[in-house]
């Protein structure tokens, strides 16, 4: 996908754009998992390969099974664009 196509499939799935350009959210209420201490971000990110998803998570240090910050697949980017749109 293209950054354009990637910026217009989050609007168009509800995601909010922060003050960074290429930052987004899941508006509305978020409840924080064990040890999170913000809601998830997502960042439109250049590849190698093009452009993708990139998510960050926010956990304090130490806390078990905290995922990592990754680049979204194709299939989680889908369920990701259908999930919240």
């Amino acid at each position: 996908m293209t950054k354009r196509e990637l910026f217009v499939s989050l609007k168009n799935a509800g995601f909010q754009q922060m003050s960074k350009p290429s930052k987004w959210f899941v508006p509305g209420t978020y409840i924080c998992h064990h040890g999170e201490y913000d809601r998830p971000t997502y960042h439109v990110r250049k590849y190698k390969d093009g452009y993708g998803v990139h998510v960050e998570y926010f956990y304090y240090p130490g806390t078990f099974h905290a995922p990592k910050d990754h680049r979204l697949g194709d299939d989680d980017l889908y369920w990701l664009l259908h999930r919240h749109g």
